[in-house]
């Protein structure tokens, strides 16, 4: 059976499995910048970095003078961020990092002759260190994530993880696929780094009471590195195999939970044979009309038997999928389709018990700063309402299917107040509306999908109006879009269609040698004639 899971897996995610590896879980800002700022420190040969977004706040400056130091002390600094991701980040900051001999590029540009290619952006977030310590996980670089503790600002909930061991150089391997996008190759000796050998066992640091820290180093854990590509879908699949192979837990905590439909069904079925699907959204998003398009979701879910809970405290940004306390994902894909099929990510699943046990206890404590969703039957159609308390969750057995809690009953004056707080349906039709124009919509819940449904019919609607108003004016806007996309395509085939020439050339430039020895007269074995047959052999020194 785990040969077969192995093989599953390496198929799926197009990733092998490597062992020795420490791996020590990260939460929230505080603790992964400090062992960012640490390992930059400590780095010897090289560094390389890269993120979606990294802010020139207060510790994007932090960050940025800790690898301007590294740089001027003669290490090789690699910095790779995403164009659109950096939008509002300075320039003067890559300016002042280039200066410094940090090397410095941007991933993906929104050029004329090719607008399509900027649907797909670098959302990896990733550092690697000698080939020897990499960290993989769902932070940006901002103020957002860090917190201000001064005046009370918590961080972003967030997860990442420290890897020291082989698995490192995989990690740098990565980082060399997407730095050649934007530019020419990373050198030879930095995308093949020497393979550290597998660590010894790092002392584990525990409590007072003697149990098992969040943050302790687990060793020895094998994991596999899934660098997602456009088109490639791997943690698609990957995730495909795991919602499948579950036969106890589905823990998942998501930022921008807008799951394909396959997806979708699959949480289903596991739900309904039995298996304990947990889901962790944000209650309050950064994009609320992502939130709004997930939501409308939730009634199939619960109906289905998943439980839901929304987090009640700063935006969640996790990424993270724990399956039967075993295998636990973390990384930058969110289960969306952009993360799943267009953009570049990386994720690592790690197979190890005794980390799947501290994933655990990180999402039951994140549970308890949650609220629980639940269906109460509202009319004709069921509304999905928060439970009035939280609810009580125990640590779950290791090889048992979790029981779902039952839900407390509202009292009559708490349904009125929500009824209240919920508005007339003229009140919900205009925040759909806003939120799909862009708007800030920060509803908590949303029941179904019909308000989904009829926000999209009147955006259609007012496009078609506007069409009809002002025809003239669409016509050309439409045109002008075709137009440039047109062009764009045919300067991008026209481009691939000369690389494919000039590669056929210098592939036939090679071979034409060998082609004119075979029929050279002078560098052929020549036949003996028969007058020199009998020729005694020369001598031989």
């Amino acid at each position: 059976m785990a040969e077969a899971d192995d093989r599953a897996l390496r198929r799926a995610g197009e990733a092998t499995i490597i062992a020795g590896n420490t791996v020590t879980l990260l939460r929230d800002g505080p603790a992964v910048f400090g062992a960012w700022l640490r390992d930059i420190e400590a780095a010897q040969s090289f560094i390389l970095f890269e993120n979606y977004i990294f802010r020139s706040d207060q510790i994007g400056e932090k960050l940025a003078s800790a690898l301007i130091a590294r740089a001027q002390a003669g290490v090789q600094v690699y910095m790779l961020y995403d164009w659109f991701g950096c939008l509002a980040t300075s320039r003067s900051l890559w300016r002042r990092m280039a200066r410094a001999g940090v090397k410095v590029r941007r991933f993906r540009p929104l050029y004329f002759t090719d607008p399509l290619q900027a649907l797909q952006r670098d959302h990896r977030k990733l550092m690697c260190v000698d080939g020897v310590i990499g960290h993989v996980g769902g932070l940006c670089v901002g103020d957002a994530w860090a917190g201000d503790p001064q005046h009370a600002v918590p961080p972003w909930r967030d997860t990442a993880v420290r890897i020291e061991g082989p698995a490192a150089a995989a990690l740098c391997a990565c980082f060399a696929e997407t730095w050649s996008e934007a530019g020419s190759p990373l050198p030879a000796r930095l995308v093949e780094p020497p393979v550290p050998a597998p660590l010894a066992a790092s002392p584990t640091a525990e409590t007072p009471g003697g149990e098992r820290r969040e943050d302790s180093p687990c060793a020895g854990a094998p994991l596999r590195v899934v660098a997602g590509s456009p088109g490639r879908s791997r943690i698609y699949r990957l995730t495909q195999v795991l919602l499948a192979r579950a036969a106890a837990r589905i823990w998942i905590t998501d930022a921008y939970f807008l799951t394909p439909p396959t997806m979708y069904e699959a949480l289903l079925a596991a739900a309904r044979d039995g298996v304990d699907v947990r889901v962790l959204v944000p209650g309050r998003s950064d994009l609320p009309w992502i939130s709004w398009l997930g939501r409308s979701g939730f009634a199939g879910l619960l109906q289905a038997g998943v439980r839901v809970f929304e987090w009640e405290g700063p935006m969640l940004h996790a990424k993270t999928t724990i399956v039967d306390g075993t295998w636990s994902r973390v990384g930058s894909s969110n289960l969306n389709l952009a993360s799943l099929l267009t953009n570049w990510e990386l994720d690592v699943l790690i197979e190890d018990a005794g980390f799947a046990e501290a994933m655990e206890k990180m999402f039951l404590a994140d549970l308890k700063k949650s609220r629980e969703l639940m269906l109460r039957p509202h009319r004709t159609r069921h509304r999905v309402l928060p439970i009035a308390t939280t609810p009580q969750l125990e640590d779950a057995p290791k090889a048992e299917v979790v029981p779902a809690a039952a839900a407390p009953t509202a009292t009559a004056a708490a349904r009125r107040k929500k009824r209240t707080a919920r508005g007339t349906a003229r009140e919900e039709l205009a925040r759909a509306g806003a939120a799909v124009l862009g708007g800030a919509l920060r509803r908590q819940f949303e029941p179904s999908t019909w308000t989904v449904s009829l926000v999209l019919a009147l955006l259609m609607l007012l496009i078609g109006l506007a069409g009809l108003r002002w025809t003239g004016v669409l016509g050309a806007t439409v045109a002008i879009v075709c137009l440039w996309l047109a062009f764009g395509a045919l300067l991008h085939a026209f481009a691939k269609y000369r690389r494919g020439r000039s590669h056929s050339h210098r592939r036939s430039r090679k071979r034409r040698p060998s082609i004119e020895t075979s029929h050279d007269p002078a560098l052929a074995a020549p036949s003996a004639p028969k007058s020199e047959a009998a020729a005694p052999p020369a001598a031989t020194a």
